[in-house]
């Protein structure tokens, strides 16, 4: 879903019929620095670092780890050091949502940290699903070459990139664009990090921070599934069983990748034990 407020997820939030798996109640508002800010009234430029979050009754799920990721990149990028307020931002998120008219169950909303240290939190969305789950549209997909500033940092560039892979892979007639680097790695699926299945195996990178991958990390072992550090390759599509891809709003079964077509069942238990830790679990470092 792309909206005013200028959050993407998996897939723009449609489902097999091409309705929205998202609603907007109203995004009248955003926070910047915990005041209310309308949208009409314009938001603060510049570049940025995010990270969107899945909410439950207006509670972020994994915040201390979406902070850590704010914070070193932060460091990192910006020069900067930033020690967020845990409970001043959950309580933030929670007004954010009371603002725009947000029922109980599930949303998204994207928290941006700009380099002079703003903050800036936006809604995103109401989401069908209240937990994490396999999502009902298998998307198509086609490999789209990319490079990015800094790729392994969720940043303003990012997020970028994200958009104009996105328009390549619709102009191909896919609704996703498999990031592909020089080296012939697959990184994504759009924003979402990109895992591959070879004969009941999970082929990922598992050093990467990101807070989804060590997710999709730890569930697939509590589900009893293998899971080996080696990256997803371009010149293997045809040899994988599946492709899936997992963001706040779940995970997404890759159907094909040009005459490749694939399965969903690993992904579907990726999906269930997911959906079983309830959004209190997150993987030891």
């Amino acid at each position: 879903m792309i909206d005013r407020a200028g959050g993407i997820s998996l897939m723009e939030g449609t489902n097999d019929a091409g309705e929205n798996m998202t609603t907007n109640p109203k995004h009248d508002f955003a926070l910047v620095d915990g005041r209310a800010v309308p949208l009409s009234g314009g938001l603060p430029e510049g570049v940025y670092l995010y990270q969107r979050m899945r909410t439950i009754d207006g509670r972020a799920l994994h915040l201390d780890a979406h902070l850590v990721v704010l914070s070193e990149g932060a460091r990192a990028l910006f020069g900067r050091i930033w020690r967020p307020q845990k409970a001043q931002i959950a309580a933030e998120i929670a007004e954010l949502l009371r603002l725009n008219g947000y029922p109980a169950g599930g949303a998204v909303v994207t928290l941006r940290l700009h380099a002079d240290g703003t903050r800036l939190l936006m809604a995103d969305g109401v989401s069908l699903y209240r937990e994490y789950a396999l999502r009902s549209l298998r998307p198509t997909a086609v490999v789209v070459p990319c490079s990015c500033y800094r790729a392994e940092w969720p940043t303003s560039a990012h997020y970028e990139t994200v958009r104009w892979a996105r328009t390549e892979a619709r102009r191909r007639g896919a609704h996703v664009a498999l990031w592909c680097d020089a080296d012939g790695v697959l990184q994504r699926a759009d924003d979402a990090p990109l895992f591959a299945v070879r004969d009941d195996v999970i082929h990922a990178a598992c050093d990467a921070a990101e807070v989804e991958r060590q997710l999709v990390l730890k569930a697939a072992r509590k589900a009893g599934l293998q899971v080996v550090d080696r990256p997803v390759e371009a010149a293997l599509l045809d040899r994988y069983d599946e492709l899936f891809a997992f963001d706040c709003e779940g995970v997404s079964a890759v159907a094909s990748c040009g005459d490749r077509l694939y399965l969903s069942l690993v992904a579907e238990r990726v999906a269930g034990a997911l959906a079983a830790c309830g959004g209190t679990d997150f993987p030891e470092k």
